[in-house]
């Protein structure tokens, strides 16, 4: 009841719900194989394929971030007038920006 009648405490829980959904919707995402299905009964299996999917989703998190803090310093030095509260609005959430469905090289030369 108290969720009813507490409009700050609606308005807390349903940007919970956004953030969370937010997640998911990356992880939908990235996990395209299989139509988004894990199709084994193995145990382990479907922890390595879990854990690779968080490591996944975690470095596309950091990888915005950085780049949002850094797009954040250049317009600051260029000049602009920067709310530090509606930067905070700024999701780390997105795929937009990267390529999924590509083939990438990790060696370095």
């Amino acid at each position: 009841m108290r969720y009813l009648h507490d409009k700050d405490m609606r308005r807390s829980v349903r940007l919970q719900l956004n953030r969370l959904e937010s997640r998911h919707s990356l992880v939908r995402s990235i996990f395209f194989a299989d139509q988004g299905a894990f199709k084994t009964n193995n145990y382990t299996e479907l922890m390595n394929k879990s854990s690779c999917l968080s490591f996944v989703s975690n470095a596309i998190v950091l990888h915005n971030t950085i780049d949002k803090q850094d797009i954040y310093e250049l317009l600051k030095t260029k000049g602009y007038l920067l709310i530090e509260e509606d930067m905070a609005r700024i999701s780390p959430l997105s795929s937009t920006n990267i390529v999924l469905h590509g083939i990438y090289n990790f060696y370095q030369e």
